[in-house]
């Protein structure tokens, strides 16, 4: 048996930016001193930045469905007491209020949540945290995951390593007796001018990327 550790893939969540603590998290990654270019630098505050937040908020962030949970029933049982009383006590009121507005902002990171997952622009206020939507969500994450494949003798693997080879091998013998051909091409008919090259050949400003970044919308970045 084949024992493979699968590195675990950290991603920003839309969700931590709800909290205001999450910028000081960031700001003491940013702080530190750093050695390198200034790409490796960026590179660096990047990557330690968004393992600060991961372990920040498995250590801070309650799981947002059993807060859910949790405040719905004790939502419940405060007016439950108003209805078979005359009425709550002011601290009580207060409560109530204070546990219905968390509630509120509980519903909405839960739909933050979902929503970058199922990565779709198409949702309307209907769909927000219903189950379709949930497990459309779901259903998107399982299709890009290849679980089990046969090999070239016939055999289901389910191993991540014997998988890939298996991948590796099929187009390996698929290509195995093919010759490319580099001479007698067309000559190009069409082709960029050297205007057209030198501007290609340009180096970024930082203005131009500024602006690059902030007219991106979320949840945009390659591999995600």
């Amino acid at each position: 048996m084949v024992h493979q550790t699968k590195e675990r893939i950290l991603r920003f969540e839309d969700v931590w930016a709800q909290k205001k603590a999450s910028m000081a998290v960031v700001n003491k990654v940013w702080k530190k001193k750093y050695r390198g270019n200034a790409a490796n630098i960026l590179n660096c505050k990047m990557k330690n930045s968004i393992k600060a937040l991961y372990y920040w908020r498995k250590s801070k962030m309650q799981n947002l469905l059993s807060l859910k949970k949790d405040l719905l029933i004790q939502i419940e049982n405060l007016q439950r007491k108003e209805a078979n009383e005359v009425s709550l006590l002011i601290e009580e009121s207060w409560m109530l209020k204070a546990k219905v507005g968390e509630f509120n902002s509980t519903l909405a990171k839960l739909d933050t949540w979902w929503k970058q997952r199922a990565k779709v622009k198409w949702m309307v206020e209907g769909d927000r945290n219903s189950k379709f939507f949930q497990e459309f969500a779901s259903s998107r994450r399982d299709a890009n995951f290849i679980s089990k494949i046969k090999n070239e003798v016939g055999e289901v693997v389910k191993e991540q390593k014997l998988i890939e080879n298996a991948f590796i091998k099929h187009f390996q013998e698929k290509w195995k007796f093919r010759r490319c051909i580099l001479e007698d091409w067309p000559s190009s008919w069409s082709c960029l001018d050297e205007e057209d090259r030198t501007s290609l050949n340009k180096s970024f400003s930082i203005e131009e990327m500024e602006i690059v970044i902030k007219n991106s919308g979320n949840n945009i970045s390659p591999g995600d």
